[in-house]
């Protein structure tokens, strides 16, 4: 799942994902994004910190607390809100800032998908 206000970047996503031989589901919102989670199986969460009216950083405690196995990618283009070390504090297996790096993001995408196949 990748949750993200930006359209373009939920675009971009799914070219990348696609490529990778993964599916996306797309939300813009947190509550629908967390809501997603009961209605059906989620191997990872990618989502920017802030999305519209609510921070990524309430989904990521949100999903953190009801499905702890579950790898999450932190991204944002405003790295003066949160620091990395305080979103893995709070739980994220990674942190990228906006414009992402495909090759990074591709080395993270692949051990959390691992991690959710032991």
């Amino acid at each position: 799942m990748v949750v993200d206000d930006d359209e373009n970047i939920l675009s971009a996503f799914e070219d990348f994902l696609r490529k990778e031989n993964c599916q996306m589901v797309a939300e813009t919102h947190v509550e629908e994004a967390f809501a997603r989670f009961a209605e059906q199986r989620i191997d990872l969460l990618i989502t920017d910190i802030r999305v519209r009216l609510h921070s990524g950083i309430t989904l990521l405690l949100q999903v953190r607390a009801a499905y702890p196995y579950v790898p999450i990618i932190v991204i944002t283009g405003h790295p003066d809100i949160i620091t990395e070390k305080d979103v893995i504090k709070y739980g994220a297996d990674f942190y990228f800032l906006k414009p992402l790096e495909l090759d990074k993001l591709r080395f993270a995408l692949k051990k959390c998908l691992r991690m959710t196949t032991k």
